[in-house]
C-alpha cells in the first residue's frame, strides 16, 4: 500500500521513556495524533477502515526497504489495530532496530546457520 506521506529519513530516533503519541517520528512531539479520529459525519466503518490503514501505512513506511511476505502483511495489519501508544512504539522499535542493523552482528547461532526453526 503507497502512503499518501512523503517519505523521510528518521535516523536518530530516540529510546522511548514513556508511551508515545504519535505512530510516526516524532513519537513524543505535542499532543496525541489525532489524524486518526472519527471526522464528523464520518460513518465508522469508514473511520475504521481509514485509521487501520493509517496505522498499516505507518508500520510499512518504518520498515521501508524490508522485503514482506503474505504472512509479514497479515501481522503488520494486525499490530496495526492496536492503539497509538503500541503502533508507535512498534513503529519506533522498527526504525532503531534499522538504525542499528549496521551496528550489530548477528548472533552465533544465526550466523552460522543453525538458529532454531519453530514448526507452526
Amino acid at each position: 500500500m503507497e502512503s499518501q506521506y512523503p517519505r523521510k529519513s528518521h535516523s536518530n530516533v530516540p529510546p522511548l521513556h514513556h508511551e508515545p503519541r504519535r505512530i510516526r517520528p516524532p513519537f513524543d512531539a505535542g499532543g496525541y495524533d489525532l489524524s486518526g479520529d472519527q471526522r464528523a459525519e464520518e460513518p465508522s466503518n469508514e473511520w475504521r477502515e481509514r485509521r487501520q490503514q493509517e496505522r498499516v501505512a505507518a508500520l510499512t513506511e518504518a520498515l521501508d526497504g524490508v522485503e514482506l511476505g503474505d504472512h509479514d502483511r497479515r501481522i503488520v495489519a494486525w499490530l496495526a489495530g492496536w492503539d497509538v501508544p503500541t503502533v508507535g512504539t512498534v513503529a519506533s522499535l522498527f526504525y532503531r532496530a534499522r538504525e542499528a542493523g549496521g551496528q550489530q552482528r548477528p548472533s552465533e547461532g544465526v550466523r552460522r546457520g543453525t538458529a532454531v526453526q519453530h514448526e507452526h
